[in-house]
């Protein structure tokens, strides 16, 4: 038989399209979320260039104003709290429990995100943006009304479940009504809010019990949170997905809540200078039965026909590198966050205000990163940004380890070379906040886009699963350490050789702290360089059916 003398030409296909293709197939392997019936009459995705349908007359600029402000009142509410809690501890008279007002917050959050960002694939993204403010300030306004500690702890958490919607829903509305370029750009600045509310928070907070009671720092929400709401409400048509699902996984969401909060608890305790100890029965005890339920959890997710978290896509590798390396980026991050500024204070005895300068040798450095890793993802792809900006984050955490009781705050030298807390802490900020776009925008292209929400819960679940773990693992380390490496407290009073004694015991303790972080910034790079795709200069984003305005 004679060959054919011509022969199909053959197409290139990019990593992303060959990444689609896989989770389609995974899909009807596996009997995922398809759709059963799409409605003909639906409107498509609109062209990158020109207003979206799924904005009311074409205000994106305004529908972004209003998502932005959802999410910094999010991301500065733990940071606020944890300023003022020693005014919250006078007036309420209470100190037991007073660790749960943080942990509180953040084990809700962090239960909340996956599940707020499986709904809106499901019943429509503005609808429960919407209900995440709602939630938010209903708890806001418990929290300032609260007569005691245990009230406030509960308010908390009724804040956290609201702020858990904010971010997955809000990047997923971003990657619904933004072509991919433009989205690269915005979710790049989305992403530096995290570090702006861990310098501007406690400065906030401050100033607030200045003039005013704690209360006020829940009050403040509402008038932040209706703005959020006129803007999203004005510019946002409802952004719902006209697909026929099957029902809501209940028990998949209630085990994902169970196993979460239960291994959360025991991580922000640990973590905490004067919550449990991981001898503790009641730390074992919840940690077993955090990863049974786990086991449980995902033995359910993989049979269930719609399950809450599509456990199929990790079978990507794109998705399962992405979310390892955010997982490992929330470690070093986290870490890095609160032990510069635990050394500045205790180890070098710098003031409030070398704690908050030194600080921001991390946040413009982050903003800078981000803004360049937005705009050069077109360009670049998603690898060269993921595992170069893993690499000169690693760079930052290995700079670290050099510091001592002798290195500045803020910039100087040390043996004649620049040295300072601040100058090492911008490598770090630059190299994680070009990742933020990239690692989005991977996920968010890598799955079908009914089911963006989830995916993009997923990126920022794990790296607040990563910051736990890192806190406080490192926490207990570095205490024991501290504990081993300080004197015994003399019987006179305390000689300037003692204070020492104490300093050196503290920048060892956090040194090694620092060391340990920069092997885990060395991992993230390892899932990094699996990250490959770009957005096509010219290519449109598959569109999804979805009801506009």
């Amino acid at each position: 038989m004679m060959r054919p003398l011509l022969r199909p030409a053959r197409t290139n296909t990019t990593q992303e399209e060959r990444d689609k293709r896989r989770v389609t197939k995974i899909d009807e392997r596996i009997g995922g979320a398809a759709p059963t019936t799409v409605d003909q009459g639906s409107t498509p995705e609109a062209p990158a260039k020109g207003p979206s349908p799924h904005t009311k007359s074409g205000h994106r600029r305004v529908a972004v104003l209003g998502l932005m402000l959802g999410m910094l009142l999010g991301a500065l509410d733990n940071t606020i709290v944890v300023t003022v809690l020693p005014n919250i501890v006078t007036d309420l008279q209470d100190r037991d429990g007073l660790p749960f007002v943080v942990s509180a917050y953040l084990i809700a959050q962090t239960i909340a995100m996956p599940i707020f960002g499986k709904l809106s694939d499901t019943h429509g993204r503005r609808v429960f943006f919407v209900l995440g403010l709602l939630i938010f300030g209903v708890g806001s306004v418990l929290s300032g009304f609260a007569r005691s500690l245990d009230e406030l702890i509960a308010f908390r958490a009724i804040q956290g479940v609201g702020s858990g919607a904010f971010f997955p829903v809000a990047n997923s509305i971003i990657g619904v009504i933004f072509d991919a370029k433009e989205r690269a750009r915005l979710t790049g600045a989305f992403g530096a809010i995290f570090g702006v509310s861990a310098v501007f928070g406690p400065l906030i907070g401050s100033w607030i019990v200045e003039i005013t009671t704690w209360r006020w720092i829940f009050f403040i929400n509402l008038p932040i949170g209706v703005l959020s709401y006129a803007l999203v409400m004005a510019s946002l048509g409802p952004l719902k997905e006209t697909e026929r699902r099957a029902k809501f996984d209940l028990a998949g969401a209630a085990l994902l809540a169970a196993w979460v909060g239960a291994l959360m608890l025991v991580l922000e305790q640990t973590g905490a200078q004067e919550g449990w100890k991981w001898s503790d029965p009641i730390s074992v005890g919840v940690t077993a039965g955090g990863v049974a339920l786990l086991g449980l959890f995902l033995w359910w997710e993989i049979r269930a026909p719609d399950p809450v978290v599509a456990l199929r896509h990790f079978k990507v590798r794109i998705v399962a590198a992405t979310n390892a390396m955010s997982f490992l980026r929330g470690f070093a991050f986290i870490t890095v966050l609160t032990y510069v500024s635990i050394f500045v204070a205790f180890a070098i005895g710098g003031t409030t205000g070398d704690v908050r300068n030194t600080l921001y040798g991390f946040l413009v450095p982050m903003v800078i990163g981000a803004t360049i890793g937005g705009a050069l993802l077109p360009k670049l792809g998603y690898r060269p940004l993921i595992a170069g900006g893993m690499t000169v984050m690693a760079f930052g955490t290995l700079l670290l380890t050099f510091i001592d009781g002798s290195t500045p705050p803020i910039v100087g030298t040390t043996g004649g070379w620049p040295s300072g807390v601040f100058l090492f802490l911008a490598p770090v900020g630059f190299g994680i906040g070009m990742t933020f776009a990239p690692a989005v925008i991977a996920v968010q292209t890598a799955v079908p886009k009914r089911e963006i929400g989830i995916s993009t819960s997923m990126v920022q679940f794990m790296m607040n699963l990563g910051g736990a773990f890192g806190v406080s693992i490192l926490a207990a380390y570095q205490q024991a350490r501290f504990a081993a490496l300080a004197p015994l407290q003399p019987v006179g009073p305390p000689t300037a050789a003692y204070f020492q004694a104490v300093q050196a015991a503290a920048v060892q303790s956090v040194h090694e702290v620092f060391v340990f972080t920069f092997v885990v910034a060395l991992c993230a790079i390892v899932p990094a360089l699996f990250i490959k795709g770009r957005i096509g200069e010219d290519k449109k984003d598959e569109a999804s059916p979805v009801e506009a305005s």
